[in-house]
């Protein structure tokens, strides 16, 4: 929730692309960190029963599977809407004259 407030932040105090910056940079870090992760106790384990590498005849099967089909939907629906709010609600609420940082604070009371 506090994404929003600190994105609108950012905008205020600097330009619109340092958002895409800052992004970078906090996505770069989550990967490093990553690196530095312990091993579990089930790691060895997994190695011998290594069953998930990747086939196009598995990928293609799980698409066939109609028990998933109407989640498949529901999810492309759900990241359509998530895409139009977020891509457009910023533009609409600065075409009424909002302040960046107005607009982080809507954004997350609707996130």
């Amino acid at each position: 929730m506090l994404s929003p407030v600190i994105g609108g932040y950012i905008v205020f105090k600097s330009h619109f692309s340092s958002i895409f910056i800052a992004t970078a940079i906090v996505g770069g870090l989550a990967l490093i960190l990553t690196f530095f992760l312990p091993k579990t106790a089930n790691d060895k384990k997994a190695e011998l029963d290594d069953d998930d590498d990747f086939s196009i005849k598995g990928f293609i099967a799980a698409f066939r599977n109609p028990v998933l089909l109407p989640w498949y939907l529901v999810i492309v629906i759900n990241m359509f809407f998530v895409g139009i709010l977020f891509g457009f609600l910023p533009v609409r609420i600065s075409n009424l004259g909002y302040t960046p940082l107005h607009a982080g604070i809507i954004m997350s009371v609707v996130d």
